[in-house]
């Protein structure tokens, strides 16, 4: 799959962690310190993705972190029309948005919600891979719309 410099510089983005940010060219701010970046992502690139809603400035680190429009983005990248396994879609879901949750129902069945921006998508199945691809399926749906 050939991916844009804009689809490239989401999907380097998604990969930093809680409370940190990227700085162009190629620095991951963290509380108190930076650290080189794996990749460099021009400020061009990022001012376009800014003007899109994917991307936020963070002035006091004067750095840039996904909105919930650039998670969902890197979700639709990640998940649509893929070959991924359920586990494999599952790990690219928690990459992407870190707001998942998996439990039991009364009836003994698995669900997992997932949260993405301000949309929670709920599946319950009687196995881990049929609640995955449930989750899956809701998700492509509404990235597709």
């Amino acid at each position: 799959m050939s991916l844009s410099e804009e689809d490239g510089a989401l999907i380097g983005l998604a990969t930093l962690g809680r409370e940190e940010y990227f700085r162009p060219p190629n620095l991951i701010v963290k509380k108190g310190s930076t650290e080189p970046a794996a990749r460099a992502f021009s400020k061009e690139t990022l001012l376009k993705l800014f003007e899109w809603g994917f991307v936020v400035h963070i002035r006091e680190a004067d750095a840039y972190t996904l909105t919930p429009n650039g998670a969902k983005r890197v979700a639709q990248m990640l998940l649509a029309n893929s070959t991924l396994t359920p586990l494999e879609a599952l790990e690219a879901i928690l990459k992407v948005t870190g707001g998942i949750s998996i439990g039991k129902t009364e009836d003994n069945r698995v669900m997992i919600r997932v949260i993405m921006g301000s949309t929670a998508f709920v599946a319950a199945e009687n196995t881990l891979a049929e609640a995955v691809t449930a989750v899956k399926t809701k998700i492509d749906q509404t990235l597709t719309r």
